[in-house]
């Protein structure tokens, strides 16, 4: 499954959000929601998880101005997942989690999302829960200004959209067609003695 709405890779502050990849048919709506409503939101479109990849989601991570944890039973069992909110947490990020499922957490994360803002995804409907996630003031720093939201706006289009109608271009043609058949019908109606020199 792909996310409909490319990740942020600008210089203004944003959010960074971390998820397991196999829980991406929950977690992609919920941030093409959050990118539509406003939020600058980078996450890992499927970086490969050798040295450079991983130096990349470092450095997104650290450059982060909010974080967002996608927490489930695959997330919690996820490497990567659990490296990544470690490193939240030791770099005093503010963090918001949104538990996708209810189930048990595993005493490790419990104790390391503590005393962090949990959001518990499955209580509620999705318009309600996108109003939930927006009522955290520390994601206010992430909304984009009306001059992005207009660029934003203009790269969303297709280049689709600016093709010619096919039915204008029929009509165009037919119009030429019938202006070159009316020329050619006024030059064959000319008589060749019209161009004749004048004997006197």
């Amino acid at each position: 499954m792909l996310c409909k709405k490319k990740p942020y890779n600008g210089v203004k502050p944003y959010i960074f959000f971390s998820y397991c990849h196999e829980d991406a048919d929950r977690v992609y709506p919920i941030i093409e929601d959050l990118i539509c409503a406003g939020y600058r939101i980078w996450y890992d479109e499927g970086i490969n998880s050798d040295a450079d990849g991983i130096e990349v989601i470092a450095g997104k991570l650290s450059d982060s101005a909010v974080c967002i944890a996608a927490i489930s039973s695959k997330s919690t069992q996820s490497h990567s997942c659990r490296n990544e909110i470690a490193f939240i947490i030791q770099n005093n990020k503010h963090l918001i989690s949104l538990q996708l499922e209810e189930f048990m957490l595993p005493l490790g994360i419990s104790l390391q999302l503590a005393s962090t803002q949990m959001i518990k995804v499955y209580e509620y409907p999705k318009d309600e829960l996108l109003s939930k996630i927006c009522c955290c003031e520390a994601l206010n720093v992430c909304l984009r200004d009306e001059i992005e939201s207009e660029e934003t706006q203009w790269n969303a289009w297709e280049i689709s959209d600016f093709e010619p109608d096919e039915t204008i271009l029929h009509q165009e043609d037919e119009a030429i067609a019938r202006i070159r058949a009316e020329e050619e019908t006024q030059w064959n109606a000319w008589e060749i003695s019209d161009f004749e020199p004048d004997e006197t």
